[in-house]
């Protein structure tokens, strides 16, 4: 799988994609030096019950993933496990990154279960609408602070997935604007 992001990450260049500057290998291990992306995962700051996410922030940052993801698509690669760092947006993590053929159908069963799509859990065939859905549930935690699928187990979170069990109830969507909720 290392070798695979490897060569996913020497064909892409995007301000809002982290770079891969050179790879070694070797007797034992794999190197990989990488952009330097100081401040870890947003989901980490979301989640942090004294950071405030205005709309405006989550409209600023969710167009910096759908730049990054429409980048990605243009090249025939599915991302199939978005996550993104803070401050700057950047799209991680391109280990279960996968070149996309339309000719051939991918089947995937791997991922992070609270951002999985239905066609994830069912084991169905994969394309760009599967990263969409990431697109979707991470605006939802951006403008709530909170996951809208997980459960107590991963098994109960990728059924809630399948049953597309979500809702805006939060006290977090209240001053939510109806756009937003439609782009969701």
């Amino acid at each position: 799988e290392v070798k695979n992001e490897i060569n996913i990450m020497n064909q892409i260049n995007h301000v809002n994609l982290i770079q891969l500057y050179d790879a070694f290998e070797g007797k034992n291990s794999i190197t990989l030096i990488m952009e330097y992306l100081d401040g870890g995962e947003l989901f980490d700051r979301i989640t942090d019950e004294n950071y405030n996410v205005t709309e405006l922030d989550a409209v600023l940052f969710t167009k910096q993933i759908c730049e990054g993801v429409h980048y990605l698509h243009q090249h025939y690669i599915l991302h199939l496990d978005l996550k993104v760092s803070r401050n700057h947006i950047k799209i991680i993590d391109f280990g279960l990154a996968r070149r996309y053929k339309p000719r051939e159908k991918l089947k995937v069963n791997f991922g992070t279960p609270e951002f999985l799509a239905p066609e994830v859990v069912n084991y169905d065939f994969v394309s760009f609408p599967t990263d969409m859905w990431s697109v979707g549930v991470i605006t939802y935690m951006l403008l709530s602070g909170l996951s809208p699928f997980l459960g107590e187990t991963d098994a109960e979170t990728m059924n809630y997935v399948l049953n597309c069990s979500w809702d805006f109830d939060a006290e977090a969507f209240e001053q939510l604007s109806e756009e937003a909720k439609y782009f969701i």
